[in-house]
């Protein structure tokens, strides 16, 4: 299933069996870059509602982290755990993503996945897993009290990806409400506080 049988080029004699189709286009061995996953942006605090992913239950804006994949492959991070404590959490301090809904777990090849912390339900309570299409972990983030989002694999232990710090020991200080914290540009290796935050779209340097 969604593989194809063609020629290795078109109108030649060799055939084989090719991973990425090309209907009504040349017959090509493409050999995509792989995924590259990175934190992107995210925000603390959301006051205003321009600046809001998600209302919850409760009618507050919760906290939100922006995923993005540059490669050319798809990524699922089922099976990996967020925290808010950055590189030195413990096991305890993790979140599983679940592997129960793919489309609210994979981030597309060049595209973006947006999750949700701290968000409450009708009763006050946590919303945590899989919701409606969205992953939510069950704890807001605390500049005062964490430290920085990061995902680790399976393991606990290995390190995926960490975004850069928002507390008062990172390089800009403790993130202000209603301001982002995200690479200046989209993948870029520089990060810098946003004045106005870019939720699920291109991080614009402002």
């Amino acid at each position: 299933d969604d593989k194809s049988l063609g020629r290795v080029d078109d109108g030649g004699n060799e055939w084989q069996i090719f991973d990425i189709p090309t209907p009504n286009e040349a017959n090509s061995i493409i050999i995509p870059e792989p995924a590259n996953v990175l934190i992107n942006e995210l925000m603390t605090k959301v006051l205003t509602e321009s600046h809001a992913f998600y209302t919850d239950a409760q009618g507050d804006f919760a906290d939100w982290v922006e995923i993005i994949n540059t490669g050319g492959m798809p990524m699922d991070l089922a099976g990996y755990y967020f925290t808010d404590k950055g590189e030195e959490a413990t096991a305890d301090d993790m979140y599983l993503v679940p592997d129960t809904d793919a489309t609210a777990t994979t981030v597309p090849a060049g595209g973006k996945l947006m999750v949700v912390f701290g968000a409450a339900n009708e009763a006050g309570e946590d919303m945590e897993g899989i919701i409606d299409g969205i992953y939510f972990v069950p704890t807001g983030l605390k500049p005062s009290g964490d430290v920085a989002v990061a995902i680790f694999e399976a393991d606990q232990s290995t390190l995926f990806i960490a975004s850069e710090k928002f507390n008062a020991d990172g390089p800009f200080g403790e993130l202000e409400d209603d301001k982002s914290l995200g690479r200046t540009t989209d993948g870029a290796e520089e990060w810098k506080v946003f004045d106005l935050p870019t939720p699920n779209a291109a991080n614009t340097g402002k």
